[in-house]
């Protein structure tokens, strides 16, 4: 297998792009690494055979930080570990590869913590900023919410202001999908409609000269505050009740129609 080829390999296999593969020999000489330039030295004088680099002749600091990892020849089982090397982490191995021929190998692999916990943090970001945009638009949504459930609550507290001011010009309008301060509603419209006319009723009382007048006129006014279907006005003489106005159902003015009590 040509060393090109080896590192061809590695570097289609990296984990990270910043990953090092490497096959090292005993006493920590390199055997194969992606670019061929770490892994033998050229003649430094004329008549002296290029020789393979060791890890620590390597460009590359992590793999000179590992050269003492390597394994003897009867090693067995990989050793890992975490390394700093120059501020930045490396999760590393050192396995020694089980192979039937004479050379005795071990595969050294570093990979930046860096690189190999990226895309747990861009997830972790996004899920973050997901969770941050749900909480946001919940936020708006339930501040809309509120301001519906509470626009009507303020509506009906101007309209018990308006009666605290003997204000019952006009009928209670408010309206709400929410069924008790719908109902509060109607009871408070209810409830101004009947002041108004006891208030119309004592107006009637203290302005209308013409008794026989006035006496129809407070019979309506009491029935439709008691939101009746008919009534009888009764006027005492002293021992008996006569009927002074009445109407019943079909007949308008039934006072005539009456006994006395």
């Amino acid at each position: 297998i040509a060393l090109d080829k080896l590192g061809q390999l590695f570097r289609e296999i990296k984990t990270t792009p910043g990953s090092q593969l490497a096959l090292a020999l005993p006493a920590g000489r390199m055997f194969a690494h992606e670019g061929l330039q770490q892994v033998y030295m050229t003649a430094a004088a004329r008549g002296e055979a290029p020789r393979l680099r060791t890890l620590a002749e390597t460009d590359v600091p992590v793999l000179r930080a590992l050269h003492a990892s390597v394994p003897g020849p009867g090693a067995k089982g990989p050793q890992r570990t975490v390394l700093e090397v120059e501020g930045r982490e490396w999760r590393v191995s050192v396995t020694p590869v089980d192979g039937k021929g004479r050379l005795k190998l071990s595969l050294v692999m570093a990979v930046p913590t860096d690189e190999l916990m990226a895309e747990f943090n861009r997830q972790r970001r996004v899920a973050i900023l997901t969770a941050s945009a749900i909480v946001l638009v919940s936020l708006v949504l339930v501040t809309l919410v509120a301001r519906r459930v509470s626009a009507p609550i303020q509506a009906l507290a101007g309209e018990a202001d308006a009666v605290r001011r003997f204000d019952f010009s006009r009928p209670v309008q408010v309206r709400s999908r929410i069924l008790e301060v719908d109902e509060l509603a109607g009871t408070m419209d209810g409830m101004k409609s009947t002041i108004r006319r006891f208030l119309t009723i004592s107006q009637a009382v203290s302005s209308e000269e013409n008794f026989e007048r006035l006496l129809p006129l407070l019979l309506e006014e009491t029935i439709a505050a008691a939101d009746a279907q008919a009534g009888v006005l009764y006027l005492t003489d002293g021992e008996r009740l006569q009927p002074g106005a009445a109407r019943l159902a079909g007949q308008p003015d039934a006072a005539a129609d009456l006994p006395a009590l």
